[in-house]
């Protein structure tokens, strides 16, 4: 790769951008599945956060997607009575794999129906247990 600066943006190549600490973080774009902006996005919403990167990949996360009681039987086990449902910071392209942990470890997730967009969940308890307990989520998948 030749480089040579130009006298008024800095440097130019003849194959390629530069990438630098000013354009490293920031909105990651592709066309035709070729990287055209950032190498790396960052950002949050109310639904959680999120990190694309330019190589397609996203990873969506929330620390606490929504506080669930496990007091339904269900066989041996007792389980919340509805799922709840999480909707992604960003949307995926194809549905991603998706990840529920409670935040107690009496408790274990489980995800049902995952979307493009959303993904439900539960948990399960060995007891009834009437307590609401938050659930951490996080989503793995591609974003082009």
């Amino acid at each position: 790769m030749a480089i040579t600066l130009d006298g008024t943006t800095g440097i130019t190549t003849t194959n390629g951008d530069v990438y630098a600490e000013g354009n490293i973080l920031g909105t990651v774009s592709q066309t035709s599945g070729v990287p055209t902006g950032s190498i790396l996005e960052k950002g949050s919403n109310v639904n959680g956060e999120y990190v694309r990167y330019a190589d397609g990949t996203q990873i969506c996360w929330n620390y606490n997607a929504g506080s669930l009681a496990s007091t339904s039987a269900s066989g041996s086990l007792f389980r919340t009575t509805t799922e709840a449902t999480w909707t992604f910071p960003k949307v995926f392209i194809v549905a991603p794999v998706v990840i529920a942990a409670p935040n107690i470890a009496s408790r274990f997730g489980a995800v049902g129906a995952v979307t493009t967009t959303t993904a439900d969940f539960r948990h399960f308890s060995a007891v009834t247990a009437s307590g609401t307990v938050d659930t951490m989520v996080m989503a793995t998948g591609r974003w082009f």
